[in-house]
């Protein structure tokens, strides 16, 4: 289908050393995350951090978020804690990704902690992350 010629194209460039894109990297990573296949997400995600290619917050939300599919909490946490500490902004998506990958785990307190950081940290709560805690 065309998401596999997509990513196909993804990974030769990458292998011919075509200078890769953020919005290149945040698609495969995305791709894979729909297709709940988080190894490869993160594989993406490593690859893009390895090359130092820049990350930003859709690049973080959506490895998060691939995270929480598959049930990887720790990892989700991490990948939050790396994107707290880095000058890439938090934003109601990361909050809400990793508070979903922590309650899909029944890992109730760590969630409860991760909101009440992120609402110190003054990230602009909504509905969906109340819903979630």
């Amino acid at each position: 289908g065309v998401w596999e010629k997509s990513l196909l194209n993804f990974v030769v460039m990458t292998w011919s050393k075509v200078e890769s894109t953020t919005n290149a990297f945040n698609a495969a990573i995305g791709t894979f995350s729909k297709r709940d296949q988080c190894e490869q997400a993160l594989q993406v995600f490593d690859t893009m951090a390895n090359l130092k290619t820049e990350m930003d917050t859709i690049t973080f939300n959506v490895a998060i978020g691939a995270c929480g599919n598959s049930g990887n909490w720790e990892r989700a946490l991490q990948l939050f804690n790396v994107m707290a500490q880095s000058q890439v902004e938090l934003d109601t998506m990361t909050a809400s990704a990793a508070t979903s990958a922590l309650e899909k785990c029944s890992e109730w307190e760590k969630a409860l902690q991760l909101f009440n950081m992120t609402a110190d940290a003054a990230v602009d709560l909504d509905t969906i992350i109340y819903n979630t805690t």
